[in-house]
């Protein structure tokens, strides 16, 4: 993201740091808090942030400082484990290890794949994916991309100047 990354341990757990003014962190307080972590990342240091090895990582050390004491524990629902993550500019998705697609932060345009355009402050599972099957997930500005193992993608939110999906996800074919 502009101003926020997620990070993948190794045994799947998975960490957000930056700022999180839109929800794209996935961890508000049950009190509808929005947390901003305790560092601030440029673009530049986001866009470097992909996956750490859970034990530091040569990433860690290119900041002089463990970046684990910054970032906050995002948990996912029903116990799924993180695989991999993508950040827009005001969201985030999340691929787990069984194939499922979670989302949060900001959804105008439908950015979440949820078909409303809700914020969600905390990870929420996809359910155009809740049979599993995805196997690559990128996130844009304020859209999302899910290709799945058969081979097809699906993308939400708006891809360009007038052109945004309804908020569920539709075939790029």
């Amino acid at each position: 993201g502009s101003y926020h990354a997620l990070l993948v341990g190794a045994d799947g757990e998975l960490f957000a740091l930056g700022t999180g003014s839109t929800g794209q962190l996935g961890c508000a307080a049950s009190s509808g808090i929005r947390p901003r972590c305790t560092l601030t990342l440029t673009p530049r240091q986001a866009a470097s942030l992909l996956y750490f090895n859970g034990d530091g990582g040569r990433n860690f050390q290119d900041y002089g400082m463990d970046l684990r004491a910054y970032a906050v524990r995002v948990p996912l629902p029903d116990g799924a484990k993180a695989a991999q993550p993508a950040c827009g500019i005001y969201h985030s998705a999340v691929l787990t290890t069984g194939g499922h697609v979670f989302t949060f932060g900001r959804g105008a345009n439908g950015a979440l794949g949820h078909g409303i355009d809700d914020d969600e402050l905390v990870p929420r599972r996809v359910e155009f994916f809740s049979e599993g099957g995805a196997t690559c997930i990128i996130a844009g500005g304020l859209f999302t991309i899910v290709q799945c193992k058969e081979g097809n993608a699906y993308g939400f939110g708006s891809f360009s100047p007038g052109f945004a999906t309804s908020g569920m996800p539709m075939s790029l074919e």
